[in-house]
């Protein structure tokens, strides 16, 4: 099977992690050990960005923050919540806001930057997979091999609109194309001290960074543009980057693991039950072996004391 590529969402995942596809669950309390030889590390600078129109349908604004068809089944059956995700503010904006846009033309840029990538090597020991899955009860359906580490940011631009002389739809086309050209050029060559254009003054900015979620700046368009000088020029090993897309390999085993632990929980079952039948009858010979009226029925006197002695509760 193919491996399977996902966004990681703001979520703490690592390089052998388990994961259980079904639910998206990351198996935090199980972990594949891995040392610094079994992971590759590679330093990388690479840049991905959409823009998003608010005259645009929202599913498009969840596509383009990595969120796929898989990844929104598990959000709209609860097996993940959104409010745990680094965007969830942006999804969650406030009603209010729905009446300035008519009046207000709005361009959202959607940055992908990653500047790390981790992945286990071809040394690592993949035999001890069917152990690890063992301890999850065969509920790991995949490993996490490869997690690319960087920042994801969201600007969104707003202006007031002139009805005068615009409409929304060409105020927001020409938003778009000037700050398409702008941000490549801080890419490119990371600084930030160009000339904005006409179509850029008057812009206000409201920041969202997967660094520090859960923060929203709201500042200038040249700040916005820091934001993005910063990420694309600090160095690849600071610590502060955060997982932006993990890749899974599948574990073949898992339906094998699952009957195995099923029959080994069956097993601990009967063990159990039988433990507790011994107790029972060790308890209820003990009381019958301190009756007088067992000297009576010599067979049973001598059956009750070899049993007793046997689990060690009379001398010999």
């Amino acid at each position: 099977m193919e491996p399977i590529r996902l966004s990681a969402l703001g979520r703490d995942v690592h390089v052998g992690n388990l994961y259980n596809y079904f639910n998206d669950d990351i198996l935090t309390d199980c972990a594949i050990r891995t040392l610094k030889q079994n992971v590759e590390v590679s330093q990388t600078c690479e840049v991905k960005h959409d823009f998003f129109f608010h005259q645009l349908p929202i599913k498009y604004k969840r596509q383009m923050l990595g969120i796929n068809s898989h990844l929104d089944r598990s959000l709209k059956e609860g097996s993940m919540d959104i409010k745990h995700l680094w965007f969830a503010d942006y999804l969650e904006r406030p009603s209010t806001q729905d009446e300035e846009d008519d009046n207000t033309a709005q361009v959202d840029a959607i940055f992908h930057i990653a500047r790390r990538t981790e992945v286990l090597n071809q040394r690592f020991d993949q035999q001890k997979m069917f152990e690890y899955q063992l301890t999850t009860d065969g509920k790991a359906t995949h490993s996490v091999e490869k997690v690319v580490y960087g920042v994801e940011l969201i600007i969104s631009m707003r202006r007031a609109l002139d009805l005068t002389s615009e409409s929304k739809a060409s105020a927001e086309g020409n938003i778009y194309l000037a700050a398409r050209t702008f941000f490549q050029q801080i890419i490119d060559s990371k600084v930030c001290n160009r000339q904005r254009p006409a179509e850029l003054d008057k812009i206000n900015c409201t920041i969202y960074s997967s660094i520090d979620p859960g923060n929203v700046k709201n500042g200038t368009f040249k700040d916005s543009c820091k934001m993005v000088k910063d990420a694309v020029s600090s160095s690849t090993n600071e610590d502060k980057w955060k997982p932006i897309e993990m890749t899974l390999k599948d574990i073949p085993t898992q339906i094998e693991v699952q009957i195995w632990s099923e029959k080994n929980r069956d097993v601990d079952y009967e063990k159990k039950k039988h433990l507790a039948m011994l107790k029972s009858i060790i308890k209820e010979s003990n009381v019958i072996s301190k009756d007088p009226s067992i000297i009576r029925v010599p067979p049973l006197e001598k059956a009750v004391y070899q049993f007793l002695f046997s689990v060690g509760l009379v001398p010999g």
